[in-house]
């Protein structure tokens, strides 16, 4: 066993293996806080509905495109955990947006050793389990949608040069900065238009 997690509870270390299965699959795990709208992020603890906490919840484009419910290695993923999984992908926080009226489609159940996942948009659907974790883009592609961003790979130094990687970090970080201007000119336009009305 990795020396970094030797001293880990059992759920902390599912949580260690769950969150390196996501970003092999090309998702960036991120806290609540770090939240970056228009990325594909999975975020962890994400608030639901009636103050309830999914584990991960996976957001492509700002809306909510699936919910893992994580448990230690231990635990088997049976009924009661798809249960709870199921009940989070119609347990959403008003805050979130979504792929489809009233419902998270995809949900996972994982132990850092086992991944089962579920398309909620097909009634007959049963958990099939997954050698991987399923990509941003083979999200889209099984919900039959598509974003101009959010089948983006990524962003990793592996392979590159350091100019290479930080012209990329330079270039994201300039997308959010022009998400946050243009937020700003629109929320001042809007002011000046009212002040006039």
């Amino acid at each position: 066993m990795n020396v970094l997690y030797k001293n880990l509870l059992p759920e902390q270390l599912a949580r260690k293996k769950i969150d390196n299965q996501l970003k092999e699959a090309g998702w960036n795990v991120v806290s609540r806080d770090e939240y970056i709208r228009n990325h594909p992020q999975a975020v962890r603890e994400a608030i639901m509905a009636g103050s309830m906490e999914s584990d991960y919840l996976l957001f492509i484009d700002n809306k909510a495109i699936a919910v893992i419910e994580a448990k230690q290695e231990e635990n088997p993923l049976g009924e009661d955990v798809a249960i709870q999984a199921e009940n989070y992908a119609v347990s959403f926080s008003d805050m979130y947006g979504l792929w489809f009226e009233g419902i998270v489609p995809l949900v996972y159940l994982a132990n850092g050793k086992k991944i089962y996942f579920k398309n909620m948009l097909n009634s007959d659907s049963e958990y099939i389990e997954l050698t991987e974790m399923h990509s941003p883009k083979k999200m889209l592609q099984i919900i039959k949608k598509s974003s101009e961003y959010g089948a983006l790979p990524r962003l990793d130094n592996k392979g590159l040069r350091d100019c290479q990687y930080n012209a990329q970090i330079e270039f994201k970080n300039s997308h959010k900065t022009l998400q946050k201007i243009q937020y700003r000119v629109c929320s001042q336009l809007c002011v000046k238009y009212h002040q006039k009305q």
